[in-house]
């Protein structure tokens, strides 16, 4: 094309204009979700209270998006292997590859219950990429008290599992990278999107810097010893302001040195203009 139709657009910047901003469930949260699932007694999008909890956990212990769990099967978990995995097939991935993730060793004996009776190719959640899950999610948190918009985002399914996923791998001693590859992304600064670290998280981290150390150094005695040492660097020879001889006798080798000392402070070396 002769001229570019995209010329002078302005470009948005995604980091002011946030659509659709989400936060991370705390754990105590999360857990209060999954016991008003269970106790509901209701269903919601077609999927019971237990069906629910079940959905949640899944999203909350691997990342998974919601189309992504719709796809798995009993087939999908390898159970039995060291260590045991869930894989996501390509056809169902978002960026379209064969994904292999690590189950939580807990959690495995929870999964082998729950695909009790299920045929190896049956879906574990029929029709759940079709549901609308954050309105599963939102009724389950408004019956125990818990806001589903806050100032600081949208408490929906995909914040409420892969984003409190993320968050709680790195709070847990997971490194940048390693969230970054269980959470499959391609660039480390979209995982940084989905990491909600407060105020506490950073309270809990400035704790753990070596204390011990600095605070024995900076003990009582030690400052003594610190202020005694500036003292004599206060009466060092070295001080360019005038001394008398009695003090520059107590700090040279002879009175020979202080007098050369002296003869070069009352004559100093002419400058030389460049």
């Amino acid at each position: 094309m002769a001229v570019n139709p995209l010329q002078g657009i302005e470009k948005l910047n995604t980091e002011v204009d946030v659509r659709h901003p989400r936060r991370a469930l705390a754990p105590e949260e999360f857990q209060q979700l999954l016991g008003s699932a269970r106790s509901s007694g209701i269903e919601i999008q077609c999927f019971t209270g237990e069906e629910r909890a079940r959905i949640y956990t899944i999203s909350y212990m691997t990342g998974l998006r919601r189309k992504e769990i719709a796809s798995l099967t009993p087939r999908s978990f390898q159970l039995d292997d060291t260590p045991p995995t869930v894989t996501v097939v390509a056809a169902c991935s978002k960026h379209r590859r064969t994904d292999v993730l690590p189950l939580h060793k807990e959690f495995v004996p929870l999964l082998r219950e729950w695909l009790q009776g299920i045929a190896p190719d049956a879906p574990l959640f029929p029709k759940l990429a079709n549901r609308r899950t954050w309105l599963m999610v939102k009724k389950d948190l408004d019956r125990i008290g818990i806001p589903y918009v806050t100032h600081e985002g949208i408490a929906d399914f995909h914040a409420a599992g892969r984003h409190t996923h993320i968050t709680e791998l790195l709070r847990n001693g997971a490194s940048l990278p390693e969230a970054k590859e269980l959470a499959r992304h391609s660039d480390v600064k979209m995982t940084m999107k989905y990491t909600h670290i407060g105020i506490n998280d950073q309270h809990r981290a400035v704790q753990k810097l070596p204390w011990e150390d600095i605070g024995r150094k900076l003990g009582t005695t030690d400052r003594q010893d610190v202020s005694s040492s500036d003292t004599e660097e206060t009466q060092s020879p070295n001080d360019a302001s005038p001394v008398n001889d009695r003090a520059c006798r107590r700090f040279s080798d002879s009175d020979i040195g202080c007098q050369n000392w002296r003869r070069r402070e009352s004559n100093p070396r002419p400058v030389i203009p460049r």
